[in-house]
């Protein structure tokens, strides 16, 4: 019996420690889910403050783009000329990646007949100038520093058209 007495004796003591613990680890929970939240709006707010600065670069760079006066007058110069004249700060990056950029397209379209010719008569040395020639494109979207390997292609694949005419 003074078991039974004791267990009721102590058994608000045993609720009030698990009330104890309850509400620590509920205002543990509750600090981290407040701490989570602080983060998420800081990181929110960063990414808002990037949105709309991406959204001014952008416009800066369509006004650029339209300002930007038209290529015809660019279009009689080589790739030698076009680097010459960017390290002379005669042109701006933009003109030349627009200028290469509308010769790759310009090129493309023109030899199409020529080049499937070629690729008939000569398809093992096609492929290989084909493949150079496409991967020099490639990196040229990527860099203006491959201008200088533009011209290297165009006189390998001069040096293939006189061979084969």
């Amino acid at each position: 019996m003074t078991g039974l007495v004791d267990n009721v004796w102590n058994f608000p003591a045993e609720v009030d420690k698990w009330k104890l613990i309850r509400s620590t680890f509920l205002l543990f929970l509750t600090l981290v889910l407040i701490r989570f939240i602080v983060r998420k709006r800081s990181v929110m707010s960063r990414i808002k403050k990037k949105q709309e600065h991406l959204q001014e670069a952008r416009s800066r760079l369509r006004d650029r783009v339209r300002t930007c006066p038209p290529l015809s007058h660019l279009d009689k110069l080589d790739a030698p000329q076009v680097q010459q004249r960017l390290q002379a700060n005669e042109m701006t990056s933009l003109e030349a990646l627009r200028l290469y950029q509308k010769r790759v397209v310009d090129a493309s379209v023109r030899s199409l007949r020529k080049l499937k010719q070629l690729q008939r008569r000569f398809p093992q040395t096609f492929h290989h100038r084909f493949a150079e020639c496409l991967s020099v494109s490639r990196r040229a979207s990527r860099s203006l520093v491959v201008i200088r390997q533009l011209s290297s292609c165009q006189a390998s694949w001069i040096r293939l058209k006189k061979t084969v005419c």
